[in-house]
């Protein structure tokens, strides 16, 4: 763990919870927007849920320090596709900032006949934002 601060907005935020055990929840996971537009993903251990889940809100700017960087593997929680992810620790600093230059949103689309052919990397989440009705 090195002394990077590392300026980011929260897009997303959310509980995830154990496939065997019924309503137990593993931690919290984030998508972060750098201001690059890189979206990046951190997680949260159970332990640390409290201290953080009031902490963060989603569209709001942070400034995170002392977090570890590890290898994003594939897995059920993997929801971007970076190679790298932060992991949030007892030691971890969240600051938030008010004037960093980061979009509200980030998106990446995949063509549509993509979708239909079933091209799409299986670790790509897919959702509809919306639907062209007339030009």
């Amino acid at each position: 763990m090195r002394n990077v601060e590392l300026g980011v907005r929260v897009i997303r935020k959310w509980k995830t919870y154990n496939d065997i055990k019924e309503n137990w929840q593993k931690g919290l996971e984030l998508l972060l927007m750098h201001e690059n537009s890189t979206i990046i993903q951190a997680s949260i251990p159970k332990t640390l849920s409290k201290r953080f889940d009031q902490a963060i809100v989603e569209g709001k700017m942070y400034n995170f320090s002392k977090f570890i960087v590890e290898p994003n593997i594939c897995d059920d929680d993997k929801a971007t596709t970076t190679d790298l992810k932060l992991d949030i620790g007892y030691s971890t600093n969240v600051i938030e900032a008010l004037n960093l230059p980061i979009l509200m949103y980030g998106f990446r689309f995949t063509p549509f006949e993509d979708i239909i052919n079933q091209h799409v990397d299986e670790s790509t989440y897919i959702g509809k934002i919306g639907t062209h009705i007339s030009y």
